[in-house]
């Protein structure tokens, strides 16, 4: 799942990239297993999917 974090959340960051997540510059957010997201409390950073919101205009 593509995870927001922003550059200033130093503890947030460590804690994704020690729970294995990796970063995609393309997009500009982590990506972690999305088990591991909800383990770690970050639901709310979780970036909605580009495609399924233009879906959703039609």
């Amino acid at each position: 799942m593509p995870l927001r974090v922003a550059f200033a959340e130093v503890a947030t960051r460590q804690q994704v990239k020690q729970a294995g997540a990796t970063w995609n510059p393309d997009r500009k957010v982590w990506e972690l297993r999305y088990d591991r997201a909800i383990a770690l409390g970050l639901q709310d950073r979780i970036v909605p999917d580009a495609g399924s919101e233009r879906d959703s205009s039609i």
